[in-house]
């Protein structure tokens, strides 16, 4: 019951855009009803999101700030069912996006060792990390510590606390 509630109101948004921005919040009312209607002719919902994202770029409607919060938020979460490979090959021309994140910076809410010693590491922003690899940590962090994350080799993720380096996962 849930999934249906969000998928309708997805479904109201993604009308409600499209008729602001057929309506004029672009230049060309047809022009834009046009585009509208290509991206929902897309086979996979990761292209016809990413096509629908380009036609707000360009109709000023998407704001810049809004997509890198979002990108922080989700760094280092799994992605859906749908490949993000799949959403880039989309055949739409690209307008000036933000950049891909490859580390997200921030500070220690909570630390515990858990486990056989592994670190678990609980940001500001509310991200849950835990240590995957087997280095000792000694210290556990206080709040406030600096923390990082950043993107590593095969899809997996290095989180750096003060001089420390280790492999990590995202839990939440």
């Amino acid at each position: 019951m849930g999934k249906l509630r969000i998928a309708a109101l997805g479904g109201c948004t993604l009308l409600a855009t499209g008729t602001a921005l057929a309506q004029g919040a672009g230049a060309d009312p047809a022009a834009n009803w046009q585009e509208i209607a290509r991206c929902a002719g897309e086979d996979r919902s990761a292209r016809r999101h990413t096509c629908m994202d380009e036609v707000l770029r360009r109709a000023g409607l998407l704001d810049p700030q809004q997509e890198v919060a979002e990108q922080r938020e989700t760094f280092g979460q799994r992605p859906g069912r749908d490949d993000p490979q799949e959403a880039a090959k989309a055949e739409v021309p690209r307008s000036a996006s933000p950049a891909r994140l490859d580390e997200v910076k921030g500070q220690v809410a909570f630390a515990k060792l858990v486990g056989k010693g592994r670190l678990l590491v609980v940001t500001s922003e509310g991200a849950v990390w835990r240590q995957t690899s087997a280095e000792t940590i000694r210290i556990v962090p206080e709040a406030g510590v600096e923390f990082t994350a950043m993107k590593a080799a095969m899809g997996g993720y290095r989180c750096k606390l003060g001089r420390t380096t280790y492999r990590c996962e995202r839990l939440d």
